[in-house]
């Protein structure tokens, strides 16, 4: 006897959002595309940014927990087959979980996702440095308003009793973060990378998508804002979506375990 071990897939959120992000694609998800819904075991990773405790997601008949970094590691560790999928930050996020589980990812992929944001120099894609040195100055002194002009900026709101250790924390951490040598290892191990941006991105370039993300990926271009997923779901869930296609591949590799008796 054996049983089919599905792929897990863990998805994590961007920088002053919550995991929730992701509910109106998983709904759509589920609704469109049933079969590949429930070919999967779904995760949602938690970086915290609000005081309340996150609660699992209910899609149809599924509970989809809801886990912090350190509560995700043993079940990286367990899962036979690993599928991230990362927004903005969401994507650093993932590489950083998988080594500290010490742990590789089968699939990954960025939706408008880099491996670090600021500038290098001044005439490279990124944030200026100044300007972030700014965002932080300002939300010092007011970070509802700073969050607020971000996610318009981003295309999508979303309210929430804020957390504001976790979000400065993460917003300073922008400063200095680089996880390029983390995607360099995992694609050495075997990890694929789909990289998706939007064309009205008004955060991540599409300059500095190529600069994350060559000569692993090409990045597939889609209409909207860096948060049109939450927005526009079923951009995202029709058969030829590469998010689609690439789920759907995972899928199909699912892993034929022997059934042991006790």
């Amino acid at each position: 006897m054996s049983t089919l071990v599905k792929p897990l897939v863990v998805m994590a959120h961007g920088w002053a959002y919550t995991p929730t992000f992701f509910e109106p694609w998983l709904h759509q998800l589920a609704t469109e595309q049933p079969t590949l819904f429930a070919a999967m075991d779904w995760c949602l990773l938690d970086a915290g940014y609000s005081q309340q405790t996150s609660q699992n997601l209910r899609i149809g008949p599924v509970n989809i927990p809801c886990l912090s970094a350190t509560a995700l590691y043993p079940v990286l560790r367990q899962a036979l087959r690993c599928v991230g999928i990362g927004h903005s930050m969401g994507l650093s996020t993932l590489l950083e979980c998988a080594s500290q589980a010490e742990k590789h990812w089968a699939h990954l992929v960025s939706l408008n996702g880099f491996t670090h944001f600021t500038a290098r120099h001044t005439d490279q894609p990124g944030t200026p440095a100044r300007v972030l040195e700014r965002m932080l100055r300002r939300a010092h002194q007011n970070l509802p308003a700073v969050v607020d002009e971000f996610q318009i900026r981003s295309g999508c709101t979303q309210t929430a009793a804020w957390n504001d250790q976790a979000l400065l924390h993460d917003l300073q951490r922008l400063m200095t973060l680089d996880s390029r040598p983390l995607l360099l290892r995992a694609t050495d191990q075997g990890t694929t990378l789909t990289c998706l941006h939007n064309l009205d991105d008004a955060i991540v370039s599409a300059e500095l998508t190529a600069q994350c993300f060559q000569p692993w990926a090409q990045a597939m271009t889609l209409p909207g804002a860096h948060s049109d997923m939450m927005q526009t779901p079923r951009r995202y869930t029709s058969s030829t979506s590469p998010l689609v296609i690439t789920l759907t591949e995972a899928a199909q590799l699912a892993i034929t375990k022997p059934h042991q008796n006790h």
